[in-house]
């Protein structure tokens, strides 16, 4: 529960520097409030268009593991078997952002960001058969 936790404080770490950002673009007259394009529509050239991004890759999966986390709760009553690979999951989410908000995405950098994404989808997939084998 405390990695669902965590990515959910990712994901709004990722909200709040958007909003952040909007918010000082238009107070500091640098842009019009109605200019700003939906995340996936920025450029990953600059800072923010990374974050954006990264905003959207958290959103999509963070109900990956929490459907994860909330079935294996209900199904065992707690979530201690699942614990350490979620621990893992939240470790490789905070790779994953930082290694596509840190710098321009260059080869290197996008295997990079798959090998942190795959290492997430191997462990969703582990927990959820932990959990299905709990049910059985």
């Amino acid at each position: 529960m405390q990695s669902l936790l965590g990515f959910l404080g990712v994901t709004l770490g990722h909200v709040t520097y958007i909003g952040l950002h909007r918010v000082l673009s238009v107070l500091l007259s640098k842009r019009k409030a109605n200019t700003f394009a939906k995340s996936r529509q920025e450029s990953d050239e600059t800072f923010y268009g990374r974050v954006c991004q990264s905003h959207m890759n958290c959103l999509e999966n963070l109900p990956l593991l929490a459907i994860v986390v909330f079935a294996h709760r209900l199904v065992e009553g707690n979530t201690q078997a699942i614990d350490g690979m979620a621990s893992l999951y939240l470790k490789a989410r905070i790779a994953q952002v930082i290694v596509h908000v840190a710098t321009r995405q260059t080869h290197e950098v996008v295997l990079a960001r798959a090998t942190c994404f795959f290492a997430q989808v191997f462990l969703v997939c582990a927990m959820g058969w932990k959990t299905y084998k709990a049910a059985m």
